[in-house]
């Protein structure tokens, strides 16, 4: 069906029978939405609440470049986001160097184990799902994620090639 459709409209088709992209930059994007906790121990003193531990509804958002139609399956893309976060998760004493989980645990009551996510900033956690995504994917794809508190501020990462 795509190759008569690809035939009537003068596309062309890859070697997997996929109508090749127009030339246009052509986007897969995913949003999940993750509770998790982090701190900044050098906030300045006009935030100094920033220093405390404190909750936020972490919003990511990540685009990834396609060369052909359907390529990339969104809930595939999705599903591997979340493998990628959960790693993350089980890693979080090796990513999370300013963190203590001592204190973290008297004040939550949540440990290590849990299925909590915990990130030294929105910048660090956009760079690491970038990087991930890149080795995944690949480098030559242009991508880029947004990981923002509460889905109003936020932080960008973008290889955009």
């Amino acid at each position: 069906m795509r190759e008569d459709v690809a035939k009537l409209t003068g596309m062309e088709v890859d070697e997997e029978g996929r109508v090749k992209m127009l030339g246009y930059d052509k986007y897969v994007q995913i949003k999940l939405v993750r509770e998790g906790f982090h701190r900044w121990l050098e906030a300045p003193d006009e935030v100094a609440h920033l220093r405390n531990y404190h909750r936020h509804l972490f919003h990511i958002r990540i685009q990834i470049s396609l060369d052909s139609d359907r390529e990339i399956e969104y809930y595939l893309f999705q599903k591997k986001v979340e493998e990628i976060i959960k790693f993350y998760i089980s890693r979080q004493p090796d990513f999370t160097n300013e963190f203590d989980w001592e204190e973290f645990y008297e004040l939550t009551g949540q440990g290590i184990d849990e299925d909590v996510l915990v990130i030294n900033s929105c910048e660090n956690f956009a760079e690491h799902l970038v990087y991930q995504l890149e080795s995944e994917y690949g480098a030559n794809r242009s991508m880029s994620c947004l990981v923002s508190e509460d889905d109003e501020n936020g932080s960008i990462v973008s290889n955009f090639n």
